[in-house]
């Protein structure tokens, strides 16, 4: 697997600190949906409301363990996500990703939104072939 490096992820998100537009347009309408000291519930993650970007987007699902705990599933993986990665993980846990480093990240990402109550912005850097790619 490439190399995950420079894995950090940024919280509370500032309006402006997204570059792409559609990430501050995805922020904004989180913050909109968010009752006082929550998270937006699942009916948040509308196709119709979110069709701008639902391509390009993974939603993360809260799972309560019996004996205590979280764990995290791949509720849904953009059409384009899937189509470059070549796999759907939807339905699939976290932490059986075949990139154990990226399983990893994104249960510190998941873990970090549901203690803070707030978005993340994640940023990675991979190393494939001798090259480097933000992610």
């Amino acid at each position: 697997m490439p190399a995950i490096l420079d894995r950090r992820f940024t919280m509370p998100v500032a309006e402006d600190r997204p570059a792409a537009p559609l990430l501050r347009q995805l922020l904004r309408q989180w913050r909109q949906a968010c009752p006082p000291g929550g998270i937006p519930d699942e009916s948040f993650i509308d196709p119709f409301r979110l069709k701008y970007i639902l391509g390009d987007l993974i939603v993360i699902e809260i799972v309560k363990r019996p004996e205590g705990g979280r764990r995290y599933r791949y509720r849904l993986v953009g059409t384009r996500l899937v189509a470059h990665a070549g796999r759907d993980r939807t339905g699939r846990w976290v932490d059986e990703h075949p990139d154990a480093d990226l399983a990893q990240l994104a249960i510190e990402v998941s873990e970090a939104v549901v203690e803070a109550r707030e978005p993340a912005l994640m940023q990675f850097r991979r190393s494939l072939l001798g090259r480097y790619y933000p992610i």
